[in-house]
């Protein structure tokens, strides 16, 4: 594995309990090779892995691990994706869990169960299937407490999301550190939140705002979220000189 991609994994290691994260959701992942591509760099048929599933309790907390699309030694542009925070939405994206310290973690945005219809892929797939292009998936804030009901736990991450995102032992600095490792040409705040605390805090960086793709249909022009999110990023590959 490239020097960066280590040096990243390392950095997570030293904070986050996994194991065999990514041996799982590689064979997951592969189910949907064929509609990913070859750019995904954890690809191994270990199918004996898929039967595994994990709960998500109170108490827990949920990490995000990220995900990565291309060689970064061989591509001309590096994008860097950052959601607002992780979710729990369905234990079925939960990959693995340290009972130990309570940790579970999964993939941003459930992307091995991504399909032609799914909102992100459809966001995405001019970037994660351009060889040329590393396409770097995490989130602003690394950690999502799960508290009794997924309402309860949306809204605690929501109305808490800056106060996290700017404790600087706990998150800004990691961030930071992440940053600077991966070193990307773009990046990408998905949705306002996102958006303005990577344009506060990253300024020497070509930081750029995307819709959410969960986000509302505009009734303005009546496209949807995903549709308005792929136009964006299309233009972000155009204007890019080292695509171009």
């Amino acid at each position: 594995m490239h020097t960066t991609m280590n040096q990243i994994l390392n950095l997570y290691r030293s904070k986050y309990p996994f194991h065999s994260f990514y041996e799982l959701a590689s064979a997951k992942i592969m189910k949907n090779n064929a509609l990913l591509g070859e750019n995904y760099p954890y690809l191994v048929d270990n199918s004996s892995l898929l039967g595994l599933k994990f709960k998500a309790n109170p108490g827990d907390i949920r990490v995000d691990l990220p995900i990565w699309f291309g060689d970064p030694s061989k591509v001309k542009l590096k994008v860097m994706i950052l959601g607002r925070e992780p979710r729990n939405s369905h234990d079925k994206f939960n990959i693995e869990v340290s009972n130990e310290h309570n940790f579970v973690f999964g993939t941003p945005f459930g992307i091995e169960y991504w399909s032609e219809k799914n909102k992100y892929y459809r966001s995405f797939k001019n970037l994660i299937k351009n060889d040329e292009i590393l396409t770097y998936f995490s989130d602003v804030v690394k950690t999502y407490e799960v508290k009794q009901s997924k309402t309860e736990s949306d809204l605690h991450a929501k109305v808490s999301f800056w106060k996290k995102a700017e404790m600087e032992k706990d998150n800004l600095v990691f961030l930071k550190t992440e940053v600077d490792l991966l070193n990307p040409d773009v990046i990408i705040g998905l949705g306002n939140d996102s958006y303005n605390f990577l344009k506060k805090h990253f300024k020497s960086f070509d930081v750029q705002k995307v819709i959410h793709p969960n986000a509302r249909q505009d009734k303005k022009s009546g496209l949807n979220a995903w549709v308005t999110a792929e136009i964006k990023i299309s233009e972000i590959i155009k204007s890019s000189k080292s695509i171009a």
